[in-house]
Order: C-alpha cells, then sequence, then structure tokens
C-alpha cells in the first residue's frame, strides 16, 4: 500500500536572523561614540553626564529592517547592567509603532563586596510588521559609569501553519489521487483476465 506524508512549518518557526548592528546607527544625543558593537547582534550602551554634567547622555542605537507588511516578528534579546552602580536610567526598545520599556530592568540586582550584581535579563515578544521597511530602536539614558549590555538579538519573522482548510484540501487531493491509482490497477487487471479469457 502506498502513502505519502506532507510537512508544513508549525506555527513559530522562524526564517532567518534580521539582526545586524554593524549596519544600525549611532544617533545619541548630545554624544556619539558611546555604544560599542561586539557582533552583528551585541552591543554595550556605556552611560555619560557629557562636558557640563547637567544632562544624561541620551543613547539611542537604530537600524532599518527589511519586513513584510502584516507579518509577525519574533523579537528576542539578552541585557545586562554591567556598570558599576544599580541602574538608574530610562530605556526602550522600538520596533515599527511597538515599544517595550525597560525602565525596570535591572530591579532585582543585589549588593556584594565587589558592588552591584545585576542578573542578565531575558526579552522575548511578537510585533507585526506595518510596512516593507520597519524601523527598529534601542534607546537608554545611562548615569555617568553605568553600562548596559545589549546580547543575543534575535529578529525572525514568524511563518503561520498553513490555514485548516488548505491542510483538507491537499490531503482529500491526495486521497484523491492514491485511489484513482489503486483503481487504475484493479481495472487493468479485470481487462488483462478478460482477454485472456476471450
Amino acid at each position: 500500500m502506498s502513502f505519502f506524508v506532507i510537512r508544513y512549518p508549525s506555527i513559530g518557526a522562524a526564517q532567518g536572523n534580521l539582526a545586524d548592528l554593524y549596519n544600525w546607527v549611532d544617533e545619541s544625543v548630545p554624544y556619539k561614540g558611546l555604544i560599542d558593537i561586539y557582533t552583528s547582534n551585541s552591543a554595550t550602551f556605556v552611560g555619560d553626564y557629557g562636558s557640563n554634567f547637567s544632562d544624561v547622555n541620551q543613547l539611542n542605537l537604530s537600524g532599518n529592517l527589511s519586513t513584510t507588511p502584516g507579518v509577525p516578528y519574533e523579537i528576542s534579546f539578552t541585557l545586562q547592567d554591567t556598570g558599576i552602580g544599580d541602574f538608574a536610567g530610562a530605556g526602550n526598545v522600538c520596533f515599527g509603532n511597538s515599544e517595550i520599556i525597560l525602565d525596570s530592568t535591572f530591579a532585582d540586582g543585589y549588593i556584594t563586596n565587589g558592588g552591584y550584581v545585576f542578573p542578565p535579563v531575558n526579552f522575548d515578544f511578537i510585533a507585526v510588521a506595518a510596512s516593507s521597511t520597519t524601523s527598529m530602536s534601542f534607546g537608554f539614558a545611562l548615569d555617568e559609569g553605568l553600562n548596559a549590555d545589549l546580547s543575543n538579538l534575535e529578529i525572525t519573522e514568524i511563518t503561520p501553519a498553513p490555514e485548516a482548510s488548505t491542510n483538507w484540501l491537499v490531503c482529500c487531493g491526495g486521497c484523491v489521487l492514491l485511489l484513482a491509482k489503486q483503481l487504475r490497477r484493479l481495472v487493468q487487471k479485470r481487462n488483462l483476465a478478460v482477454r485472456r479469457i476471450v
């Protein structure tokens, strides 16, 4: 007996990582050059008051992604405070019109003899692209001596499973083909037997 198997990607299957921080732009205000990019998916944001100590530098790293309108994307990353003190800055990540506030990211830090220790915090969320080009950015306002490490950045398109109606049609079509093949063999055998008798 013949059979066949059709496989489809399941919901949540991701297709390639769009993260490439090397192609992103430092849009910090007023001072640039305080964001260190180490790999295509990791960077460090370095806090600095600037020369007059009046305003915290607004660190911002942004890039444009080639996306498909109406398609969901999974964004995941890890943040860790690796500075000398308690995280005291505001932060956010934006994907198109979607925004995640990162202000309380390092609230679970603890003090040791060596100073504050903050475990890494993992983020994972889904946002839908509205156009063929989607802007994405990470922004932090960090006090002098504070660092925010970004790592493991993954931006992946989510490929949905086919609708049930599509599965049903494909399955029915396959069954019809198999039945037709079996029926054809039966008819050929019967015709052969009739010819032998005649």
